[in-house]
């Protein structure tokens, strides 16, 4: 049976005169001393990239809004994996989009799902790592399917990514401990008071004992704990060929690359990038934190696309908030410019962050086996590919 305990509401208890901040706060983002590279958004000589044979049509009928979520589809010996959190498994299709089996199942058990966030592949593919609420369910390869192995619990309050790399594997996210979680409920301490893991958590694939905490926690500006957890989620890509770890802020626009000990090797910027406003509040009905509730349009990464060399590339798109509708900030005609969108992205290099924009008319779905062959048709376009011949 799975542990389950109860995530700490959204509003935690407070007193005082109503107070309110929007983030981004200049002051508690990575200082312009710590920037190693910047790239900007948008620029007028962004090459248009068009690849080919990027998607498939599934057979396999469902709703599915896997592009919604990164790392939710995987591309491995002539199969696609892709996960259907909706009904808490994995399903496998050929390249034909012929559905093949099920992985897990919904549930509480061992190898079942009660809420699955994402998925990963150890680096030889002989493991299968299925990120879940409050544990992280590991598959082995038997007779070319994926059986469950082993429950491990990460205890982490919230967990919003995973990737795996040589004998370890990292997930995002922040904990804290059951004794300082009793304490609170007890008011024996303020939630100020909390020691808050994260946001990138390290541990060991042996053992699944969890080995170190690290990467840039962004401050709530009331000094909340778990605030300042989640303004510091970050979607993470382990990449073997640089044995490096990739973290992309969610909110904020800055891309950190730390290398295999969890030293920070290099933080890059993105300009004229539409962050979205998060409010903050602190009033007599307690702490509140909106991620969407100015309607201001913003733009919001779709994910990393995993590669299997030392390259990486990730997408954003804009979106206008659900409020922005209901208060009918933006005529139709502005409704579909954004909806015909070209969408952005950069090309990283994961040791020194260096990256370049280019732009799509699609969202780009490539896997690791596809990369390579996107990267040699995109790469005479890289003006660092340039420099070094």
């Amino acid at each position: 049976m799975k542990f389950v305990y109860l995530l700490l509401p959204l509003i935690l208890i407070s007193c005082g005169k109503e107070v309110s901040v929007t983030h981004p706060i200049k002051e508690h983002l990575p200082s312009q001393a710590s920037i190693t590279t910047t790239v900007t958004v948008g620029s007028k000589n962004a090459e248009k990239v068009k690849p080919t044979n990027l998607s498939f049509t599934f057979s396999y009928n469902d709703s599915l809004r896997f592009f919604d979520y990164p790392k939710a589809i995987d591309h491995h010996d002539g199969l696609f994996y892709l996960l259907e959190k909706r009904k808490n498994y994995i399903s496998v299709f050929d390249t034909s989009g012929h559905f093949q089996y099920q992985i897990s199942r919904a549930g509480n058990g061992p190898g079942e799902l009660i809420a699955p966030v994402t998925f990963e592949f150890s680096d030889d593919y002989s493991e299968l790592y299925i990120l879940d609420t409050y544990d992280t369910e590991i598959f082995q390869k038997v007779d070319d399917r994926f059986v469950p192995k082993k429950s491990v619990y990460h205890g982490l309050l919230r967990a919003y990514d995973l990737c795996v790399l040589g004998n370890s594997y990292f997930i995002s996210g922040y904990g804290i401990s059951k004794q300082e979680l009793k304490a609170l409920q007890n008011q024996d301490i303020t939630e100020q008071e909390l020691s808050v893991s994260g946001p990138i958590n390290k541990y060991d694939m042996t053992t699944d004992s969890l080995i170190s905490s690290f990467g840039f926690k962004y401050k709530s500006y009331f000094g909340s704990k778990t605030y300042g957890g989640m303004l510091s989620e970050v979607i993470l890509s382990c990449n073997s060929s640089s044995k490096t770890v990739m973290a992309q802020h969610t909110y904020f626009p800055y891309l950190f690359g730390y290398n295999k000990n969890n030293e920070l090797m290099w933080v890059t910027e993105l300009k004229n990038y539409l962050a979205v406003n998060v409010l903050e509040e602190k009033g007599n009905k307690g702490y509140i934190l909106s991620m969407y509730s100015n309607p201001t349009i913003y733009q919001r990464f779709l994910g990393f696309n995993p590669s299997s060399n030392e390259k990486n590339f990730i997408q954003f798109q804009k979106y206008i908030p659900q409020s922005a509708f209901s208060k009918k900030v933006y005529s139709e005609n502005e409704i579909n410019k954004i909806k015909n969108q070209t969408i952005g992205g950069i090309l990283i290099d994961n040791k020194t962050g260096r990256s370049t924009y280019f732009e799509t008319d699609h969202r780009l779905v490539l896997m690791k086996d596809g990369f390579n062959v996107w990267y040699n048709k995109y790469k005479k376009y890289n003006p660092y590919e340039v420099e070094k011949k």
